[in-house]
């Protein structure tokens, strides 16, 4: 196997399971054809929300658009294929296609990672005090009924779970 965990798509979904993987100590890659952020730091949910605030707050509209270029390179320089690699994941920017369970293809090569269980494997709806829960969906063009990635560190054993989505106790969202 070459990775742990690939994950398609550089997105919010995409990033959120990044980061659980990275936290919970996982060889991930991410392969995604554009910068990791995807709609959500460049078109969406970041200058929209930058620009309704600053609209309340009474700024002209160029002081707005002043004010969503910089959140979106602040927030983007945070994300960034450099920031992801510096912190341990692996990142190629181009487009992937599913191959085989366990394969994805990007142009000619071949990445290999493991197949995820067959039957959905949970966590206790109360964690421990030794025991920390992150999980993060992968969307895939904001259908969020993609495969959750949950990982877990108990007593400093970290350990990464692929769980079906409807599968998660709502205590886990």
């Amino acid at each position: 196997m070459d990775h742990d965990l690939i994950i398609i798509g550089g997105g919010a979904g995409g990033l959120g399971a990044l980061r659980a993987a990275l936290w919970s100590k996982v060889d991930v890659l991410m392969i995604n054809d554009g910068p990791p952020g995807g709609d959500c730091t460049f078109t969406g949910c970041v200058p929209s929300k930058t620009l309704l605030s600053s609209a309340r707050n009474g700024a002209s509209f160029g002081e707005a658009m002043t004010r969503v270029r910089a959140t979106i390179e602040r927030i983007a320089a945070t994300e960034s294929a450099e920031v992801l690699t510096e912190h341990g994941a692996s990142f190629i920017k181009d487009r992937a296609r599913l191959v085989t369970h366990d394969t994805v293809a990007v142009g000619e090569r071949r990445i290999t990672a493991p197949t995820p269980p067959a039957a959905p494997m949970l966590y206790t709806t109360e964690p421990t005090p030794t025991t920390t829960v992150v999980t993060a969906a992968v969307t895939d063009g904001g259908n969020s009924a993609g495969t959750r990635a949950t990982a877990a560190r108990t007593r400093g054993t970290p350990q990464l779970r692929h769980d079906a989505a409807d599968a998660v106790p709502a205590a886990l969202h």
